[in-house]
Order: structure tokens, then C-alpha cells, then sequence
């Protein structure tokens, strides 16, 4: 569909148009179209927005299926390599492991339930964290090139990090009740 317009035309259209108050959208798209000469609803791609883009590389295997070999797979690893779709352009590890904390407030070792490592279209980096004395820890990493979810990606980190700074606020907290009774 294609609408010609004159350059008298789109003047007058925009003279009608410039006592509302979207008076410069108006004329800017106005002065578009009489840039253009016509109006028209065909698409422009550019070079770049019409090359294909690389085939994307992403491990993918599950440790519930794939057992240990999928848990601990290195840099440069063969092992598990699948392309990707188009739709599917983020690689991606999803952990999930359990913490317990004893009476006394020792923390166990984080022990692996699952991992999976995948291609997907949208990913959330980041991890959640459900749980008292036993923590279910659920950890997502995401990376865009070819191979680069290997690894533990998704490991406790995050968790440890947040271990620290709860250490930190129960010392002042505590320390503080304990200055204010002296």
C-alpha cells in the first residue's frame, strides 16, 4: 500500500494539526513524509539486521539423566555441546543444592540435588534462597557466547557472600545487645 502525498498537501495537514498539543510530533513526522515524497509500509533492514547470525554452542546435559560427567564439565570440554536454536540465543546453568545449619549455627557443605545446564530464549541471573536450618539454594548463571556454560556456574558464591554479610549484621547486632547489658 503505497499513499502518495504532495508537499501541499502534508503543509496543509500540518497547519490543521498545530493548535493540538502534539503539534511537534505532528510536524516531525509531516516533515518526514514530505522528505520522503510518499508513505509508505514496507520494512527497512539494514546489512547487519539481515545477516544471519552465528550458530550459538551451549552445553546441555541435566545431572538427574546425565549424572556426575554433566556436573563437572571443564573449559574446552566436547562432552554435551548442542547447537542452538535461533529463538534460543543465551546459554544457561540452573543449580539447585541444599545447605543444612546445625543447632549451633555451622554451616554444612552445599550438596548438589541438581544441574542443568541448557540453551534458552530468556534467562534471570541470580540466585534464590528458601529455608531455615536446611537452605534449598537455587542458582541461575547466564552467558551469551558458544561453550560458556561449563563448570559450576551458578555455585555458592553467591551464597557465601551472603553468609558473610548475615555474619556481619548478627556480630553488631548481637555485640551491640551485648555492650548495651554492660
Amino acid at each position: 500500500m503505497n499513499l502518495k502525498c504532495s508537499f501541499s498537501t502534508i503543509i496543509v495537514f500540518s497547519a490543521l494539526n498545530l493548535v493540538t498539543d502534539d503539534a511537534v510530533a505532528t510536524v516531525t513526522i509531516v516533515l518526514i513524509a514530505a522528505y520522503a515524497g510518499e508513505i509508505t509500509d514496507s520494512e527497512h533492514r539494514t546489512k547487519a539486521a539481515t545477516e544471519k547470525l552465528p550458530a550459538l554452542v551451549c552445553y546441555r546435559c541435566d545431572t538427574m539423566a546425565d549424572g556426575e560427567k554433566c556436573a563437572e564439565l571443564k573449559e574446552n570440554s566436547t562432552s554435551f555441546l548442542s547447537n542452538c536454536s535461533d529463538e534460543n540465543r543465551i546459554c544457561q546453568v540452573k543449580r539447585i543444592s541444599v545447605t543444612t545449619i546445625n543447632k549451633t549455627g555451622e554451616v554444612g557443605n552445599q550438596k548438589l540435588w541438581m544441574l542443568q545446564r541448557n540453551c534458552v530464549g530468556t534467562c534471570e541471573p541470580g540466585c534464590i534462597i528458601i529455608g531455615e536450618r536446611t537452605k534449598l539454594n537455587s542458582c541461575t548463571t547466564c552467558c551469551e557466547k558458544s561453550s560458556c556454560n561449563y563448570g559450576n556456574s551458578g555455585d555458592s558464591y553467591f551464597y557465601k557472600r551472603r553468609l558473610q554479610l548475615l555474619d556481619l549484621i548478627y556480630f553488631y547486632f548481637f555485640g551491640f545487645i551485648f555492650l548495651m547489658k554492660t
